[in-house]
């Protein structure tokens, strides 16, 4: 078996990771207890587009979640860096409001979605994007 064959497995098998960005402390903590219930592994959370720029780096996720409007540097500039760094990344944008989504159509997300979040869609959209199924969770 190559090296590259046996990390992907190991890849397969480990519980998938997530970073969370949002500045709305009580609306990230209470996202980040619903993906733990459902088995995401997640590395780190932040509260603004610099913050996600360097977890993203720090911490390679198979998915992030990143709120759109922040302060600091919003959502769009945390995407427009993290694609410079990483092309492939998995990017989900959390919108709150219609006029925003008429501005994310042109940012480059792998999905949109909008509050309040839906865990099932949640967890749909992780599967979806990182190619992983339901029966890898503990």
């Amino acid at each position: 078996m190559s090296h590259s064959t046996k990390e992907h497995q190991n890849k397969n098998n480990a519980p998938i990771s997530a970073i969370v960005i949002d500045d709305n402390k009580e609306l990230r903590d209470l996202f980040v207890e619903l993906l733990k219930i459902r088995g995401i592994k997640v590395a780190q959370t932040g509260s603004n587009g610099e913050e996600a720029v360097e977890l993203y780096q720090i911490h390679r996720p198979d998915i992030v979640f990143l709120d759109a409007k922040m302060p600091v540097h919003d959502g769009f500039y945390a995407l427009s860096k993290i694609r410079e760094f990483d092309s492939n990344a998995k990017v989900v944008l959390v919108t709150g409001s219609n006029q925003e989504k008429a501005l994310l159509d042109n940012c480059n997300a792998n999905i949109i979605i909008e509050k309040p979040i839906d865990i099932e869609r949640i967890m749909e959209i992780t599967y979806g994007l990182t190619g992983r199924i339901a029966e890898n969770i503990h």
